[in-house]
């Protein structure tokens, strides 16, 4: 008699229809999404090459990316991280022909080199913003 009692309320209980679960679901990955977007950080950098010339390293540089280069005092080289110092910004103003104006910019790096003529690939880093500026900024324009 109990299980025939325990039967018939295991089979009267109520059943909750499938979209119920599919709401949950959903609900979950988009929490999921929000707090990933709100908690890691991506590292974005300006990337350029450069030539040494007389121990010191020459970039020549868009002259609205010169902020990166003032904002920053480490830049890497070759997956290794270098000291620098701006030891000269020229006077002299080159334009390419998207009208683009650029100056060259010498820098003093410890640690590295000198070989004269040698070029270099420079990953200098420009923002370390969490993911969700990245999209509203995206999306702004």
């Amino acid at each position: 008699m109990s299980n025939n009692l325990e039967i018939d309320l295991i089979l009267s209980r109520k059943k909750y229809p499938i979209y119920y679960e599919l709401t949950y679901l959903i609900i979950l990955i988009i929490l999921l999404f929000i707090i990933i977007i709100l908690s890691f950080k991506y590292q974005t950098y300006y990337l350029n090459t450069g030539k040494m010339v007389n121990s010191s390293l020459e970039i020549l540089v868009n002259i609205n990316d010169l902020d990166y280069l003032g904002n920053s005092a480490t830049l890497i080289i070759d997956d290794k991280e270098y000291n620098y110092k701006i030891t000269k910004i020229s006077n002299e103003l080159y334009t390419d022909n998207n009208y683009q104006n650029y100056r060259y910019v010498y820098l003093n790096i410890h640690n590295l080199n000198n070989i004269d003529n040698y070029s270099y690939t420079i990953k200098i880093p420009k923002e370390n913003k969490i993911i969700a500026k990245y999209i509203i900024d995206y999306l702004k324009k």
